[in-house]
């Protein structure tokens, strides 16, 4: 197997996966569908990632859930040398994606050696789909280098 190639089953070994809530939802629905979506806030524009009840920004209760193009730059990264779990295999980056130049996601970027992955570096998402939940993962986007 290449540094580019992904495998989720070894991925998936010895981590616990996110229980999506109410509000949550049309997060975990969009992703299903393929599409990354996050609450935007109707008074302020304000991108609001994680779901919330209200904007982080004005306070404002008219959050409208809308599509992210899922494009976004890596903003910080960690390469896990340390397995969490004696079943999960290392070593894996754990980065904070700025994603659509406006907001932020804690995800995982495959697809490329740990060693390869800088800040700054352009990703797209990939979702994979683990039982019943589809994931965000980030992959490169050698296309924008």
């Amino acid at each position: 197997m290449s540094v580019t190639d992904f495998d989720l089953a070894t991925w998936r070994r010895g981590r616990t996966l996110p229980e999506p809530s109410l509000l949550s939802r049309p997060f975990w629905d969009g992703l299903a569908e393929g599409r990354l979506m996050v609450q935007r806030c109707a008074e302020c524009d304000q991108h609001v990632f994680r779901p919330e009840e209200a904007c982080i920004r004005c306070l404002s209760t008219e959050l409208d859930w809308v599509p992210s193009s899922g494009t976004g730059v890596v903003y910080a990264h960690s390469v896990v040398h340390r397995a969490p779990h004696p079943d999960v295999v290392v070593p894996f980056v754990v980065a904070c994606v700025e994603v659509d130049s406006a907001w932020h996601l804690m995800t995982n970027v495959v697809g490329c050696a740990p060693e390869d992955v800088y800040g700054g570096m352009p990703v797209r998402l990939r979702v994979e789909r683990v039982d019943d939940l589809h994931l965000p993962l980030f992959e490169p986007d050698w296309d924008r280098r």
